[in-house]
């Protein structure tokens, strides 16, 4: 699981970000405060030298290799500058806190080793939002942070919930115990909780197990925690099987309480697509707000990827001429850049993809449209690779070690953000209605049948 917390209003993998389940929470776009990322970690037989990436491997999922989830993971943190990030189901037990720190150019770290092959978290930060990590175990990590814009101390609670159930009470115990202590402060909560709020946050044939809900809530509001309202696809889970045995669920969300709220009344959680695990990621903003960038022509190394790109070179070359070398090659080099212009920038191409996933996740059919969105997450995967390509090339203008602008996906989402008061959705009849205009329709025929006068005649 993944999860992202950011800063800043300007966002692109973290501000809180689940992936896998991916959180992301942002204050300004520029910085990120968590990152949490679930079942995409597992140790490689052979221990790497501190100075290279470790030698990590990620689930095959939908026929990805594993080394472009390692990569996207790089890109979400890079893209977002996060601030602090926070990754549960590590399944590593072997490699160090400075070695975290070194690969994702972190300042700070801290490790929950795995158990054998099972558990392990890890959370990273930079000094932008200093961490001060409190307690820890197998399943959770409880730290107090500080909002450096504002100078506002906050609790963290970054939790991974028991998936066996075992040990669910004494995990929110100690989270309790940890708030108590705190309790003036503002508290923000995310991880897999593994656990659900209501019925209708599962999807599939088995029947939900109302005594768990119960008692998950019971522990929610015992700690004066409320459920952040998200925008996409309404599960952040799913087994990935096929007909009948389909299940989906909302495993992964965003909690706080009351004095977040008064801090940080802008706080939106988005769903991001699901793509390189069974989790998807999680976006908080805090204050979410856009900054684009000016676009200056390079010859770009993904451009030789592209199927049309060698025969309109050969094609400009040729054309030419018998013509001196300098000017053939300013011939095609305009050749090119009109070529470019129809090309669609990766970061769209990203966000176009993105969003066909998400229209497909928050299908009611999507148990039916298994193959498409198998096929886009290999779209995607292409994209991804084009887009590594992309960042290599400008390693001499030190984004390795200052971050990448804002990606257009995230800036898009930010742009989508409407006023904090805002109704995002409305349950009625356990039915959820997303639409604005349904929403508003609602609300109309409530009122109006409540003060029409045949209701006192």
């Amino acid at each position: 699981m993944l999860n992202l917390l950011l800063n800043g209003g300007q966002l692109v993998g973290v501000g809180l970000l689940l992936l896998a389940v991916s959180l992301i929470l942002l204050d300004h776009l520029e910085n990120i405060l968590i990152l949490l990322t679930e079942g995409l970690w597992r140790h490689a037989p052979r221990r790497q030298n501190r100075h290279d990436f470790p030698s990590l491997e990620l689930p095959r999922c939908g026929g990805a290799p594993r080394q472009n989830k390692m990569t996207y993971l790089r890109q979400l943190i890079r893209s977002t500058k996060a601030q602090v990030v926070f990754l549960s189901e590590t399944h590593n037990s072997l490699i160090s806190s400075d070695d975290i720190s070194h690969n994702f150019h972190m300042v700070n770290s801290f490790v929950v080793p795995a158990q054998h092959t099972s558990g392990g978290l890890w959370i990273m930060w930079t000094n932008e939002m200093p961490l001060t990590i409190v307690s820890s175990s197998t399943n959770y990590i409880l730290a107090y942070g500080v909002h450096k814009p504002s100078g506002i101390m906050f609790n963290l609670l970054c939790i991974y919930g028991d998936p066996t159930h075992n040990s669910s009470s004494v995990v929110w115990r100690e989270a309790k115990n940890f708030v108590i202590n705190s309790s003036h402060r503002p508290t923000f909560c995310m991880g897999d909780l593994n656990d659900i709020l209501y019925a209708n946050e599962k999807f599939g044939l088995s029947s939900v197990n109302n005594a768990r809900i119960s008692s998950f809530r019971h522990h929610v509001r015992e700690i004066g925690l409320l459920d952040l309202a998200y925008r996409g696809p309404a599960y952040t889970w799913t087994n990935r099987r096929k007909g009948k045995d389909f299940v989906m669920q909302r495993l992964d969300r965003c909690l706080a309480n009351i004095e977040w709220r008064n801090h940080f009344p802008n706080t939106a959680v988005y769903h991001l697509p699901l793509i390189y695990s069974d989790h998807a990621p999680i976006l908080a903003l805090l204050s979410p707000s856009t900054n684009r960038s000016r676009y200056y022509f390079k010859f770009e190394k993904w451009w030789l990827n592209e199927s049309d790109f060698q025969g309109m070179a050969q094609t400009h070359w040729s054309h030419s001429g018998n013509v001196p070398f300098c000017v053939k090659l300013s011939n095609l080099s305009s050749g090119i850049k009109k070529w470019s212009k129809k090309k669609k920038p990766l970061q769209y191409q990203m966000v176009e993809t993105e969003q066909k996933l998400l229209a497909i996740q928050a299908s009611p059919n999507r148990h039916m449209l298994i193959d498409q969105e198998l096929s886009l997450s290999i779209a995607y995967d292409s994209i991804l690779q084009n887009l590594s390509d992309f960042y290599k090339q400008r390693a001499k203008k030190h984004w390795i070690e200052e971050g990448d602008r804002n990606t257009a996906f995230f800036q898009h989402a930010v742009q989508k953000r409407k006023h904090k008061n805002q109704i995002s959705s409305l349950m009625i009849n356990d039915n959820f209605i997303r639409d604005q205009k349904e929403i508003s329709n609602c609300f109309v025929s409530f009122f109006v049948n409540l003060f029409s006068s045949s209701r006192y005649e």
